[in-house]
């Protein structure tokens, strides 16, 4: 059965939090208090709702602020398990306007790797811990008792009481520090107004590498005192380049004064976009110098540029609900491969991209249970089953990567300007983004991309010479059943102009100046090309025989032609005749596509 979530940013918006936490010695358990100024809204009711999960309210208090102040009681204090609320009860009517809400509260560190949670590793034979945080999607409320929706953005003043001695990271740089016995304050800056889920801190005994962005923003690297420094380095170095090629490919400046990376050696994600202070899996940015590994160096890159993506799309501009988190997620998976395109040229990065994104959502798209890229989420508790990695990172990434072939790079960057000076600091849903990218190119980008997102599947396209012109026709490609309703708008992505250069209709003519076009000729298009004149397929075949189209567009080729003979379309033997006349093929991506027929 459907659980839907109730929406808290409805009732109260939070405008500023002073989160103050005290974990215990043992780092069992901890304890805190919050001060969340922010307004009322709707109808007047008497009582007040916040989100808290496992923590335990020891005090609640309000003042209403304005012309006439006065303070709240609460006469009740109830926690409700089943809804993550805590309710706060009045005798008297509350009115719309600001508040001032303080909660004192206990809760419980649990190795459960979201919320606070202990992160274990062994450093001259003793064992150690550090403190981390994991609040995406919804685990702030396991902290402290706040409004935890990405909509409800707010700034944070974060201060934490912690063992002396032990290194305190958090978004922002700290500003005081303060020590008494064997204990430690440290109070932060005030963070940028931002979502919940992307409030986080690390504590422990760890060390780093430090380094400067060429606009002076400060990259540091971290990890347990368990790691050799000289392992970071590389990761801080990739972490200066990617950071300033972004700025410069967004023109909009990072909005924080620093960056961290920090490796725990316990996490359940690869790595954790939080805004100014990154976490990882140790696989994702630890590489040793001395004993270089190509593949561990390419992923610890590609890890980083798709987080740092993150702090522009999903930070600074931030979905309004759970159900765009997919255009987070695709789109930090096209990122993370145009950055590396562009500081390793030599990587062949969107080779890369279509061996392992796109083989991966056409493996997936051709059975009619698929889902869509775009799914409702109901609760933030769904996210985990609904994110099919094929679908929403690889599919959801290739789809992008198909309008910025089609609109141009160039448009696109200026599409994105637009999107995050009109949305820093607030909240979007998909159709901003399209609105942005209609208004530089003049096209409906949302009548483009809104059926590719809300539809599963994948089209095929089949190309039928009909005298001086070719006749395309569409309909959904399944290896598994019939589906005779899908309809796409197919940008056609030829290597020569046609006219049209979008296909949506089942079926039309369209005019081109010479030979038979290649389709999808850089392979971003989410369809199956199928050449039904055997004169096309052959000059294909010549094409990538003679490596005369890019080995993208050679990976693609093939696919399709594996697909289609899946279906019965062609015949295996026309694909193997090609893999007999490859010897001179260089990429071994093609040669995956090759040993596969």
């Amino acid at each position: 059965m459907t659980k839907n979530v109730n929406r808290l940013y409805a009732g109260f918006q939070p405008e500023n939090y002073k989160v103050t936490l005290h974990p215990s010695a043992d780092k069992k358990s901890f304890r805190g208090s919050v001060v969340v100024l922010g307004k009322k809204v709707g109808r007047p009711s008497q009582r007040i709702t916040l989100h808290q999960k496992d923590l335990k309210i020891t005090s609640a208090k309000a003042k209403k602020l304005g012309k006439d102040p006065s303070d709240i009681k609460f006469d009740r204090i109830n926690t409700h398990g089943s809804y993550d609320e805590v309710r706060l009860h009045s005798k008297t009517m509350i009115y719309p306007g600001q508040y001032e809400i303080t909660l004192e509260f206990s809760g419980k560190i649990t190795d459960t790797m979201h919320g606070i949670y202990p992160c274990n590793f062994i450093h001259d034979g003793k064992k150690k811990q550090l403190l981390a945080t994991q609040f995406e999607s919804h685990h702030a409320r396991e902290a402290f008792p706040c409004i935890d929706e990405p909509e409800a953005k707010a700034t944070f003043d974060l201060s934490l009481i912690t063992p002396k001695g032990e290194k305190v990271l958090s978004n922002t740089p700290v500003k005081s520090q303060t020590t008494t016995g064997n204990r430690t304050t440290t109070t932060f800056e005030q963070t940028p107004k931002m979502s919940s889920y992307l409030l986080a801190f690390v504590v422990g005994e760890i060390h780093g590498v430090e380094g400067q962005t060429q606009n002076g923003i400060a990259v540091n690297s971290w990890a347990t005192i368990a790691q050799p420094k000289s392992h970071l380095k590389y990761a801080n170095q990739e972490a200066i380049k990617t950071l300033e090629f972004f700025e410069d490919y967004f023109k909009t400046p990072f909005p924080l004064p620093k960056v961290d990376q920090v490796a725990l050696p316990d996490f359940d994600s690869l790595a954790m976009e939080n805004w100014g202070l990154i976490t990882f899996r140790e696989v994702g940015l630890l590489a040793d110098p001395t004993n270089r590994s190509i593949s561990s160096e390419q992923l610890i890159s590609l890890v980083i540029a798709h987080e740092l993506s993150h702090q522009w799309f999903g930070n600074l501009v931030t979905m309004q609900w759970w159900d765009d988190l997919w255009l987070n997620e695709s789109f930090a998976s096209l990122m993370e491969h145009l950055a590396l395109d562009a500081l390793h040229p030599d990587w062949h990065e969107w080779e890369n991209f279509t061996s392992s994104r796109v083989i991966s959502a056409s493996d997936r798209d051709v059975y009619k249970d698929v889902q869509a890229v775009g799914v409702k989420v109901n609760h933030p508790d769904e996210i985990m089953t609904l994110f099919d990695p094929s679908i929403v990172y690889a599919k959801g990434a290739r789809l992008l990567k198909m309008l910025l072939d089609y609109i141009g790079e160039e448009a696109f960057r200026k599409g994105l300007r637009i999107y995050f000076k009109k949305h820093a600091y607030s909240n979007t849903t998909r159709g901003d983004l399209w609105a942005a990218m209609s208004e530089v190119t003049g096209k409906e980008i949302g009548k483009l991309m809104t059926p590719w997102i809300e539809q599963s599947g994948t089209p095929m396209l089949s190309v039928k010479a009909d005298g001086q012109d070719l006749v395309l026709s569409q309909k959904r490609f399944l290896l598994d059943g019939q589906d005779e309703k899908s309809l796409w708008p197919i940008p056609l992505l030829t290597n020569q102009p046609t006219k049209p250069d979008i296909l949506n209709k089942r079926s039309a003519p369209i005019t081109t100046s010479g030979k038979t076009p290649v389709f999808n000729i850089n392979g971003s298009g989410h369809f199956i090309t199928n050449y039904q004149d055997q004169n096309a397929r052959d000059a294909l075949t010549d094409k990538i025989t003679k490596r005369s189209v890019d080995s993208s567009a050679r990976i693609i080729a093939l696919n399709d032609m594996l697909r289609l003979s899946q279906k019965g379309e062609i015949s295996l033997v026309e694909i193997l005749q090609i893999v007999s006349n490859c010897n001179q093929e260089d990429r071994d991506a093609v040669w995956s596509m090759l040993s596969r027929a």
